[in-house]
């Protein structure tokens, strides 16, 4: 049995390196006509890999900081279920995780990442406010 030659090495084109700036991922503006918050929200869940409760979180705490505990009782669970999908959030760059000394709770915020991210989910919102105020 003659024996096979074994494939040549397929060259791959050499990648010129970027700066850091253009390397960040933005989250691309929706399409004309689909600012239906509905399916920005369903585009964010699938475009971002998110997860329904880390959604629920970015959305929590959009305007201001919020603890650990007042986000388990919004969501109906206890401060220990929050804490895989706050920890995917702060891991992926989205989510600011920290404690004040002498308090037991753990306090969440969004950082840039995470604004940038909800940006086309609040301007769908605010947009659709302002077309039901105009009908």
């Amino acid at each position: 049995m003659p024996l096979q030659e074994s494939p040549s090495p397929i060259a791959r084109p050499r990648r010129r390196p970027t700066s850091p700036l253009l390397r960040t991922r933005r989250s691309p503006e929706p399409p004309p006509g689909a600012h239906d918050p509905v399916d920005v929200a369903l585009d964010l869940l699938e475009r971002h890999s998110l997860s329904p409760m880390e959604l629920r979180i970015l959305v929590a705490v959009r305007d201001r900081d919020r603890p650990e505990s007042e986000l388990a009782t919004r969501f109906g669970g206890h401060r220990m279920s929050l804490r895989p999908s706050a920890g995917a959030l702060y891991a992926r760059g989205f989510l600011r995780w920290r404690y004040v000394a002498g308090d037991d709770d753990s306090w969440f915020s969004l950082t840039p990442a995470g604004r940038l991210l909800l940006r086309p989910l609040l301007s769908a919102i605010t947009d659709g406010d302002a077309r039901a105020v105009a009908e």
